[in-house]
């Protein structure tokens, strides 16, 4: 989840356009000239064309894609508005990192969406950040107007401060880690990470709502996710993914975040019932538990 991995923020994204688009161009003849025919099958698939201008190595560039791939189908499999809010990326990059950390951005200026993988696809973005990304993208797709009023929305109900500025996210200075606990009970929020900004609370959101509807992801302390309208099998045993921080007291603001995203279409009205569902059962099962 968003508060154990390295982000680089949507605020940095401003200051770097222009350089962005020479790096565009540069990637386009890195596209003419390297592509791999699974490069080429997988853009024909997703209708848009995807960059790696970080490696000329066939073998690499063709684990990078097939990594993605599996990253993309898993997001698109299980999230009703999927087609919808990928639509607006008008072309993808995949970084080279030197690290096990992911990191993902998007451009609303160029519309690209970057994403990365470690050498060799060791580890690459899962599906699960990549809709936190999505969510990005789906927020600046909406109009002026809509954007406005939903972040007016939001700030009533966080009722608070949100713990980074747009210069410290952009300057990497935002040490959120230290004040998560009362931070995320104050705002109501899901992640350490949602604690930063206003945006990015809307993004770890969905995230969680994708998370409470996606059979193949388990989060500690939920029940196992098994939704009628998903494709599973029962034999399999969905991964446990962490990183989600909250308290069962900001539940019912949590509940608000989610039913008002529903009403600017981020997600289905199922996928918000059944979120809405799990969260119910969560508080149950924490009530019973206390009694005993």
């Amino acid at each position: 989840m968003g508060d154990k991995r390295k982000r680089i923020s949507w605020f940095a994204q401003g200051a770097i356009s222009t350089v962005l688009l020479s790096s565009y161009i540069h990637h386009f003849g890195d596209e003419a000239c390297s592509a791999t025919p699974e490069e080429r099958s997988f853009e024909h698939e997703i209708g848009v064309p995807i960059f790696l201008n970080e490696t000329a190595q066939r073998a690499e560039r063709s684990a990078f894609i097939n990594r993605f791939a599996e990253t993309y189908r898993e997001a698109r499999d299980n999230w009703d508005f999927f087609d919808e809010q990928f639509a607006p990326i008008r072309y993808l990059t995949i970084e080279k990192l030197d690290a096990d950390f992911e990191v993902g951005w998007y451009n609303p200026f160029f519309h690209g969406l970057s994403l990365s993988c470690t050498e060799d696809a060791h580890y690459c973005i899962e599906d699960d950040d990549f809709v936190h990304e999505i969510g990005h993208v789906w927020y600046f797709a909406l109009p002026t107007g809509e954007r406005q009023r939903l972040r007016n929305e939001w700030k009533h109900i966080s009722n608070g401060e949100f713990q980074c500025s747009s210069l410290e996210m952009l300057m990497g200075d935002c040490d959120f880690m230290k004040d998560c606990e009362p931070a995320s009970r104050d705002l109501a929020t899901i992640s350490c990470y949602a604690t930063t900004h206003i945006l990015e609370d809307m993004a770890e959101t969905m995230m969680f709502v994708y998370l409470l509807n996606n059979p193949h992801h388990r989060l500690p302390g939920m029940p196992r996710p098994q939704p009628e309208f998903r494709d599973f099998n029962l034999e399999e045993e969905p991964d446990l993914t962490g990183g989600t921080h909250f308290s069962a007291e900001s539940f019912p603001r949590i509940r608000q975040k989610i039913e008002l995203l529903a009403e600017y279409r981020a997600f289905s009205e199922r996928e918000r019932d059944y979120a809405l569902q799990q969260l119910e059962a969560y508080e149950r099962r924490e009530e019973r538990e206390q009694e005993e």
